[in-house]
């Protein structure tokens, strides 16, 4: 009796002292409970796992070995409760603790941002990592962090208030410091290195050239004008970059993409000779012009006299920003980085072809466009307008103004004068649709008129198909004449005509010389007839 007492006494004493809490290894004896899986944990009675704890671990069978968690000595009926899932925890709780206590580096994958900093979990636990320690240097943008894997060090650790603090910056600070030094060590101003694009903003962008992130600026990205930095760069893009300026002071680093092409103007005469002609892209529409781009870096001038063969108009009609055009180079000044282009030059001249197909003497039926101080412009077809000048509207008639016989839109008919495609010009007359009253009219011929009035110091004369003439008073007589009584209308008179002046339709006479050339006939024949005698 002794024995078994002392047998059972050793069995007893061999046993695990087991406890809420304790980890143990388990062995499942049955299955077919509904109260849960009976496991042998080596207590003198069987534990229970619950079924609902089954899934996770992807199934048991009889004689299967499983650690598990204890949560109570007798809470399923007088037997212990069990949990695999709490023996999991336990034991990743267990590793972070020797990895707070060893300094190891373990793995965290960012989940969520918060208030100060973000959440993480490591090897299944959630902890806190600081806006201080996310990275090194600080990651500007802490929302693409999300979701990310990373190595940290666990800075703080404290299971029962489950507060765990954890760092990024502790893993990769050192490395980083240590890269810095063999970076500034290395690196040389001129030099043209492979970069990845860390970051964009609205100023350029962050370049890793190995290490270190130096600036591309957005006025360093092309020789062109740059917009936004995001059309033309991309995150994570693999591009070369020239070291311009190094501050190791203030841990700066410059860089430009757009050194390590030529410069557009350094072959500018070879690729952009005078009267070539390339396409380009309007940058700019000014009051005065255009400018645009034929390739990055390289803008000429578009000035408004070189967009149309139209005149008076206006680049914002015209053109477009952004708009591709055609353009002929007019002139380069390399020393002042100067290009004056020609958009209308790549079109075919209206006024050339207009003096193809048109002549002098041409009739024409226009339309007024505009009315103007000296005359008036008219529509002549294929979009070209031509001018008549006040003195052009009538032979007979003096006009003041366009307006006293026409309004914009009026028609009329009008016949062509002189086209002359260089200066972009065509003149009309009106009055030249009829006969030259003039024309028989000249200088030193005799007329005779009837006197239609008076004025102070004039006789005012009709001659024949309705021509006006008129004597001044000084022309009446060699012997100074007080007034003019004895010249009442329906008097003739006859005299030489002194001037004739078609823009005003006056014909002068001069009764005076006349009378001289009367006298010096008359001594002419008293000579010649003495000489025979």
């Amino acid at each position: 009796m002794s024995e078994i007492k002392n047998l059972m006494d050793d069995a007893v004493s061999a046993m695990p002292a087991l406890e809420r809490g304790s980890i143990v290894k388990g062995t499942v004896i049955d299955v077919s409970l509904d109260m849960g899986v009976l496991m042998d944990i080596g207590a003198k009675v069987e534990g229970v796992l619950p079924h609902s704890e089954i899934p996770a671990i992807g199934g048991v069978s009889v004689g299967q070995d499983i650690e598990v968690y204890i949560c109570d000595m007798s809470g399923t009926d007088g037997h212990p409760t069990l949990s695999w899932a709490k023996a999991q925890k336990y034991k990743e709780v267990h590793e972070l603790a020797k990895a707070f206590e060893s300094g190891e580096v373990i793995e965290a994958v960012i989940t969520e941002k918060i208030k100060g900093g973000v959440k993480a979990t490591v090897k299944g636990i959630t902890a806190f990592m600081p806006n201080s320690q996310i990275g090194y240097p600080p990651v500007k943008n802490i929302a693409e962090t999300i979701g990310q894997t990373v190595p940290v060090k666990i800075k703080k650790f404290n299971q029962k208030k489950n507060d765990i603090v954890i760092s990024w910056r502790d893993v990769v600070e050192e490395d980083y410091k240590k890269n810095q030094e063999k970076f500034w060590d290395d690196v040389r101003e001129g030099e043209v290195r492979e970069g990845t694009v860390k970051g964009i903003t609205k100023f350029g962008a962050f370049v890793d050239i190995g290490g270190f992130e130096g600036l591309l600026h957005i006025k360093d990205i092309s020789w062109g004008r740059t917009e936004n930095v995001a059309d033309e760069l991309r995150i994570g893009q693999k591009i070369n970059v020239k070291v311009t300026k190094l501050n190791k002071t203030k841990n700066r680093v410059s860089l430009s993409l757009k050194e390590t092409t030529p410069h557009p103007w350094d072959d500018v005469n070879d690729k952009y000779s005078v009267g070539s002609i390339h396409k380009g892209i309007v940058k700019g529409i000014l009051e005065y012009g255009a400018f645009v781009e034929l390739a990055p870096g390289l803008e000429g001038l578009l000035h408004v006299s070189e967009i149309s063969w139209a005149k008076n108009s206006k680049p914002s009609e015209l053109l477009t920003r952004g708009q591709e055009v055609e353009v002929m180079v007019l002139s380069i000044d390399s020393d002042a980085k100067r290009i004056s282009l020609s958009l209308k030059n790549t079109q075919e001249n209206p006024w050339l072809a207009y003096a193809q197909k048109h002549s002098v003497g041409d009739v024409l039926d226009c339309a007024v466009t505009h009315i103007v101080k000296n005359g008036m412009t008219v529509s002549v077809g294929d979009g070209l307008e031509g001018f008549i000048l006040l003195k052009d509207f009538s032979w007979k008639k003096r006009v003041a103004s366009a307006s006293d016989m026409f309004s914009e839109g009026s028609e009329l008919k009008a016949k062509i004068l002189e086209i002359i495609p260089d200066e972009q010009k065509i003149y009309l007359g009106i009055k030249q649709l009829e006969d030259n009253p003039f024309k028989d009219y000249s200088s030193g011929n005799v007329v005779t008129g009837v006197v239609t009035g008076t004025t102070k110091d004039r006789i005012l004369v009709d001659l024949k198909d309705g021509v006006k003439g008129f004597v001044h008073i000084s022309q009446v007589a060699d012997e100074k004449t007080e007034n003019l009584d004895d010249f009442t209308p329906g008097v003739k008179v006859t005299g030489v005509i002194v001037k004739v002046n078609e823009n005003t339709g006056q014909v002068e006479i001069s009764i005076r010389e006349m009378e001289k050339q009367q006298e010096h006939e008359t001594m002419r024949q008293y000579y010649s007839t003495e000489s025979t005698g």
